[in-house]
């Protein structure tokens, strides 16, 4: 279990902001060679890059690239030199068939052999258009490298012919389709769905609930723009001690009675089975992940 609550993405051609990045509180952070990048500083941008996955400590947060779209002549150096630098995941913008993903998962197993590596670099999808909305499920299952989709709204709309409208309510339920698709085939296939980034950084009240919708979805966590969004989303996502003191009551209760050969219990007047228990174990997990585990074992 990685947890990918928060995903900074960052521009690739600005060492200042992945500086800030790789000492911010993100769970993961994007270095973008795509839509931040324009075209006369592509070659720039990975090259910094190149040379920050090599040399900055991002400590233990995923550091994933987003390379420029395969349909264009910079994608498959940004798919080797990542690679080459040791870059934990490819993120491929603009996914709109499973052929997108086997072909770079067969760039990334040339590459890995043929520099004698033994790491496996992952993949992240970004879902885009009407088109990756439709073949989302085949998308979901095309590679054993595939960890998470991500929801990527800007595009979707253009590709729709849809202005995004500014009530808040609304565009959520104008979303609300393509999302469950994304949310339905990641669950699935066993990876993340990770939700869009919310545009306006200094509108801290509406990133809070545009996060919680997303957490309320089955959004396993939310790309930003910027560092002062991490902290709000960061806690979206992630339980309350509480709420990890119960899952794991619940978890123990329920080994307990498992041992005594009982297919189900009743905890604090609620019933408790194998299917109730599944999120409790996830929750244990990400405590775990989190150095809470020892605190809620004082409990």
């Amino acid at each position: 279990m990685k947890l990918r609550r928060s995903a900074l993405t960052i521009p690739g051609n600005s060492i200042k902001m992945i500086t800030k990045g790789a000492d911010s509180l993100a769970d993961a952070v994007v270095l973008d060679l795509e839509d931040s990048v324009p075209p006369s500083e592509k070659e720039k941008a990975r090259s910094q890059v190149k040379e920050a996955l090599k040399s900055f400590d991002f400590k233990d947060k995923e550091r994933a690239v987003r390379i420029n779209s395969l349909s264009t002549p910079f994608a498959y150096r940004d798919i080797i030199e990542a690679i080459e630098a040791a870059a934990d995941a490819i993120v491929i913008p603009k996914v709109e068939s499973s052929q997108d993903i086997i072909f770079v998962d067969q760039i990334l197993a040339q590459v890995e052999k043929d520099i004698g590596t033994d790491r496996v670099t992952t993949i992240q999808a970004l879902i885009e258009s009407a088109r990756g909305i439709q073949a989302v499920d085949e998308i979901s299952r095309a590679s054993s490298r595939l960890t998470a989709l991500i929801f990527g709204h800007g595009d979707y709309f253009s590709d729709i012919g849809v202005k995004p409208p500014d009530d808040a309510e609304r565009l959520s339920l104008l979303l609300l389709y393509p999302k469950s698709r994304i949310i339905i085939a990641a669950t699935t296939a066993g990876i993340d769905a990770i939700d869009n980034v919310f545009p306006n950084f200094k509108d801290t009240e509406g990133l809070r609930t545009d996060a919680q919708r997303g957490s309320q979805m089955g959004f396993k966590g939310k790309w930003v723009i910027h560092p002062t969004q991490i902290e709000i989303v960061n806690e979206v996502f992630t339980p309350t001690l509480e709420e990890f003191k119960e899952a794991k009551a619940m978890v123990e209760a329920y080994e307990r009675a498992k041992a005594e050969g009982k297919g189900a219990i009743v905890l604090e007047d609620r019933m408790v089975d194998e299917a109730s228990v599944v999120l409790a174990r996830k929750q244990c997990e990400m405590a775990k992940q989190l150095g809470l585990w020892d605190k809620l074992s004082q409990v």
